[in-house]
């Protein structure tokens, strides 16, 4: 989901349809303390569940 695991992961999945790449920040390299951390790992959780949430309302009106 950063840009490391883009450079770095396998890009070839066995019976993958698509490869999608959503480029969010590294939460972990956030620096801080403990809320700050904890604020960005939240922001970080909220866009994702924002990211899939879209990208399976696009893939349920694709099927119908």
């Amino acid at each position: 989901v950063c840009a490391n695991a883009e450079r770095h992961c396998p890009r070839i999945w066995p019976f993958g349809a698509e490869f999608l790449f959503w480029p969010f920040d590294d939460p972990a390299a956030v620096r801080g303390d403990e809320d700050q951390r904890m604020a960005e790992f939240r922001r970080i959780r909220d866009e994702i569940e924002a990211k899939v949430t879209e990208w399976l309302g696009r893939s349920a009106a694709a099927i119908d």
